[in-house]
C-alpha cells in the first residue's frame, strides 16, 4: 500500500510542477516560436525534470530497498 501511495505522489508531483511549465513554455512557443527564451527556458525545465527524477528515485530506492532490512 505504501508503494502505491508513493507513487501518486509522484505523480502528483509531476502533474503539480509539470503542467504549468509544460503551460509556460507552450505560451514562449505561441508568442515567439523556437527562440533563445524557448530553447533557455526547456533546458531548464529539462534539467529540473532530469534531477527530480534522479531524487525521487533514489528517495524510493532509500524507502524501498529490502536488502537493508528497513523497510516502512
Amino acid at each position: 500500500m505504501w508503494r502505491l501511495g508513493f507513487r501518486f505522489w509522484r505523480l502528483g508531483l509531476a502533474l503539480k510542477y509539470g503542467l504549468p511549465a509544460v503551460g509556460v513554455l507552450a505560451l514562449i512557443y505561441h508568442a515567439q516560436g523556437v527562440s533563445e527564451l524557448f530553447v533557455t527556458v526547456l533546458c531548464l525545465v529539462l534539467l529540473a525534470a532530469g534531477a527530480g527524477a534522479l531524487v525521487l528515485r533514489e528517495f524510493g530506492h532509500r524507502e524501498f530497498d529490502r536488502d537493508e532490512g528497513r523497510t516502512r
